[in-house]
């Protein structure tokens, strides 16, 4: 028995299936993550350790090179790369697409482990870092207000960070440009040369009061108590009566040097419009729905500002509104081919009932699929969307086959009870077969390897399903609404070979046959001349080719996000106070040029952004998040921003389109990069190459943001 057969045997059982089918698309679209892009783990490891005060060249012997030695040999590996700074080396490890990269990080840790003994004694600890495009910000918040900044810390750091932590599907939220507190001790030199005490003298009274210390157990009963010394200095008083010096002397540190409680050097500025401001950098977790999460987020902040009304919160960037503006529009657009493609069925076929049923396949395949999806792990997405927008011209093709043949089967003379089911039989191996045909192209994209294929494997997935279900629901569920409909209308079957004739509305039937007139005549012509028909399509195949060979190449193109992210990378050795000077230039031209809400995080990141992948940073850096203006393109904006500051856009200034959502660590900047390299046997030789090189770049009129490392 057929699965027609059996679907038209039991009718409520098929509708019951179907029903059962279209409540789980429905929970399933309810449950499903909502995200930019499928979610990709890159196989790049990096390791980043920080070594306080050490020069590139003893960065890159002493920190580098064993780090190297210590994880060449591990499975998988095809790359090392190493960057070795002042206070700082990157290595970055590149693996096979394939690796298992939950193995392979334990693996590397391991082995960095082994390697720490190896390094020197002020180097701290290495950190493995992670290549995952969802680790990115979902959004970035800058709070200012008339108060001190340091008041606005405070309440960000005790209430706004928490509670924002307290949203189901946010990991950590990063406060940025908060001010450091310290105690200040100026010792007065010739007060303690008289006393016969050095500055290491201070120095080791000061480390050995501000210890914690192990003080063993206490044993009182049954239980066992631990004890430890805490004299941690917290206030200038205390440390004012910390003894220096032999006990003989008598000296206090309040004796012979100043104490006082002060504001540390800032080692990051945030400003908001050029207004001070603190930051706060939200990251969600794994696999939650952004667009949700966002939501929440903004509620949440609507909460706040109405309990803290002095303290303004912004919200400068946000990930979501992309990812809502990007699905939103390829759901309109399968909306809208699904309705097109209705239309056009009813104007051809003059059939409203027919038109219905194949409507509504329409939609309960999407449904089915959306089910298959959540199955096999696929997110909503722009790849998984794409692909069901794709395939909606396609899902109605199957039940198109069965409406026509059932009614030539009617045409026949064949009762309407047996017409569907006759019908379904006769064509269930040509349409196997045409759906096959389109499966055997998309399906294979799941197991290619490479960034590609881990990008497409969502829409590979969603076309398959699809059409699949589209050939189940044309077999199944087609011929029994046939039978349902016309049962329903009361239409009777006639003699064989008689056509019931129906009414011309709108002079669709001549309009019809002239369509048909035309198409036989453009066949005839065809048909009379083989030749000309080969040499035309012979001649449009080359040119096709040709202007194929002419369009760019991209994995993915270039997307318009509205935000532009910038960064300013000054000489080794800038203050940030003149950081700050050149960052406020920027921030004037893009405010010049229309842009409100401009952020700029200048000096070192925090620890969390860091850990998401962000560079560290320096006095010499700063970051910029830049709303492009309504109705402007960012890529002339962006060029605009560039020609507003000339001499930064020389080497100092790189402006990148997608750096504030995942398409930022997919085809970012490591995506659109001309990399060169230059070697030299001496490191100053190679320096000054590479200058030349960059200058030679900056001639280029194609290329931008040329910079050397």
């Amino acid at each position: 028995m057929s699965l027609s057969s059996s679907a038209l045997r039991r009718p409520v059982a098929t509708f019951a299936a179907t029903l059962a089918l279209v409540l789980l698309g429905v929970v399933s679209l309810g449950r499903m993550p909502v995200t930019l892009l499928p979610d990709v783990t890159l196989p790049v490891l990096t390791i980043r350790t920080i070594y306080p005060n050490a020069g590139a060249e003893e960065v890159s012997r002493l920190v580098a090179e064993p780090i190297e030695q210590s994880v060449g040999a591990t499975p998988g590996l095809v790359e090392v790369r190493s960057v070795s700074r002042t206070g700082e080396g990157n290595t970055t490890l590149r693996f096979q697409w394939g690796t298992d990269m939950a193995k392979t990080v334990l693996q590397v840790r391991e082995r960095l482990d082994n390697a720490r003994a190896g390094l020197p004694q002020g180097a701290e600890r290495p950190t493995l870092l992670t290549s995952d495009p969802g680790e990115r910000p979902i959004a970035v918040l800058g709070l200012t207000g008339p108060g001190d900044l340091r008041a606005i810390s405070r309440t960000a750091l005790d209430v706004h960070a928490r509670r924002l932590e307290q949203i189901q599907g946010v990991a950590s939220v990063a406060v940025v440009g908060d001010p450091d507190d310290e105690i200040r001790v100026d010792v007065d030199p010739d007060r303690a040369r008289s006393l016969g005490l050095t500055p290491d003298d201070v120095a080791t009274a000061i480390s050995s009061a501000n210890a914690a210390a192990r003080g063993g157990t206490i044993r009182r009963g049954q239980f066992r108590f631990s004890v430890r010394t805490l004299t941690e200095l917290r206030d200038p008083a205390e440390m004012r009566d910390i003894p220096v010096g032999p006990a003989s002397k008598h000296v206090f540190l309040g004796d012979i040097a100043t104490v006082v409680a002060a504001s540390a050097d800032p080692r990051t500025v945030v400003r908001l419009d050029g207004t001070a401001a603190v930051g706060l950098v939200v990251y969600k977790d794994a696999g939650s729905n952004t667009v949700k999460v966002t939501r929440l987020l903004e509620e949440q902040i609507e909460a706040l500002r109405t309990e803290f009304p002095d303290v303004e919160i912004r919200l400068v960037a946000a990930q979501a509104k992309f990812v809502r503006d990007a699905l939103s529009n390829l759901s309109q657009e399968i909306i809208a081919g699904g309705l097109m493609s209705i239309l056009l069925i009813l104007l051809f076929l003059r059939d409203w009932r027919t038109s219905l049923a194949i409507g509504l396949i329409v939609p309960l395949s999407v449904l089915v699929t959306l089910t298959l999806l959540q199955v096999l792990d696929v997110t909503i997405n722009i790849l998984s969307l794409g692909g069901l927008a794709l395939a909606v011209g396609l899902l109605v093709d199957n039940a198109i086959v069965v409406s026509e043949a059932t009614g030539r089967k009617r045409e026949e003379g064949v009762e309407h009870e047996l017409a569907a089911q006759e019908a379904a039989e006769e064509v269930t191996g040509p349409l196997v077969a045409g759906t096959l045909t389109t499966l055997l192209v998309f399906g294979p994209i799941v197991f290619v390897q490479g960034l590609a294929a881990a990008l497409f494997r969502d829409l590979s997935l969603a076309v398959v399903t699809s059409l699949t279900a589209s050939l189940v629901m044309a077999l199944t569920v087609m011929p029994v609404m046939l039978n349902w409909g016309r049962k329903r209308a009361g239409v009777k079957a006639g003699p064989a070979g008689v056509v019931a004739p129906r009414p011309d509305r709108f002079g669709l039937d001549a309009w019809g046959r002239r369509v048909a007139e035309g198409y036989e005549q453009g066949m005839e012509w065809c048909l009379a001349r083989p030749r000309a028909v080969f040499t035309i399509g012979i001649v449009a195949t080359l040119l096709t080719v040709l202007v194929a060979m002419q369009l760019p190449r991209e994995i993915l193109p270039q997307v318009d996000e509205g935000t532009a992210v910038a960064e300013l990378r000054l000489p080794p050795g800038t203050a940030i106070e003149e950081t700050q000077r050149q960052a406020a230039r920027l921030e004037s031209a893009a405010r010049a040029l229309g842009s409100k809400g401009v952020y700029t995080r200048i000096g070192v990141a925090s620890d969390e952004e860091v850990l998401a992948g962000a560079e560290p940073g320096t006095a010499g850096t700063a970051v910029f998040v830049i709303p492009v203006p309504d109705g402007d393109d960012a890529s002339r904006f962006a060029d605009s921003l560039r020609k507003s500051v000339p001499d930064l856009a020389q080497g100092m200034l790189s402006i990148d389109l997608a750096g504030q959502s995942e398409f930022g660590s997919l085809i970012g900047r490591e995506g659109r990069t001309v990399r060169v390299e230059v070697s030299a046997p001496k490191l100053s030789q190679s320096a000054r190459d590479a200058v030349a090189v960059r200058e030679a770049m900056d001639s280029v009129p194609t290329l931008a943001d040329v910079r050397d490392a």
